[in-house]
């Protein structure tokens, strides 16, 4: 009777605590995966001044409802390697650029590593790109279109829209969030993973609403 008690003890317990321990892992799942991605961009800009080279990191399908998201890294080849140009008017035409690594999260991943290449430690199903603000936007309604960056030769990041490139004027953010699960439930209540670019500093990781 006494070991019956002690195991219906255990198993309440056990399902009070997992939701938490969940969120907890969850909550460093996020960190892990938005601090790979700022080293892989801050390892690009030091590589853009190094080569005299320009990078271009394109992020596309941020979703506000389910999670998902790409990020793609090109270098510029040929006689336009060196200026942002190699992106054309299209968003698309990345014609004069070789494309160094993908990365898919939520439910653009490829389990296979065929399409995709794929973060270290892996990346969790709950967890994707939310949405970026300009530095003119508003952090609570994030831009869901596809967003194109460049770093220059001399480390800066310019925006590129439509094939007119503009230089960055205070910060922009890229929002990671986790989800409450990997089916594109409702978001979870951790506040968001910011990636923050400003015009020549270092990209970094900022906790934000």
């Amino acid at each position: 009777m006494e070991l019956l008690v002690v195991v219906t003890l255990v198993m309440t317990l056990s399902l009070i605590a997992y939701p938490a321990f969940r969120s907890f892992v969850g909550r460093d799942e996020d960190i892990r995966v938005a601090t790979f991605i700022t080293h892989e961009i801050n390892n690009i800009k030091t590589q853009a001044m190094k080569r005299n080279r320009a990078y271009v990191l394109r992020f596309s399908q941020f979703n506000l409802g389910k999670p998902s998201g790409l990020f793609e890294i090109y270098e510029g080849v040929g006689d336009e390697a060196g200026r942002c140009s190699v992106v054309g008017p299209a968003f698309n035409n990345l014609a004069v650029a070789r494309r160094l690594a993908r990365f898919g999260f939520g439910d653009k991943q490829d389990p296979q590593g065929l399409a995709y290449d794929i973060i270290p430690g892996g990346t969790p199903l709950d967890t994707g790109l939310y949405g970026w603000v300009p530095s003119e936007g508003n952090m609570g309604a994030p831009e869901s279109g596809n967003l194109l960056l460049c770093i220059r030769t001399d480390g800066s990041f310019v925006r590129v829209d439509g094939g007119a490139v503009t230089p960055l004027v205070g910060p922009l953010r890229i929002q990671f969030l986790r989800f409450q699960n990997a089916d594109g439930a409702n978001p979870s209540a951790l506040p968001k993973r910011n990636l923050r670019f400003d015009f020549t500093q270092a990209v970094r990781v900022e906790i934000g609403p």
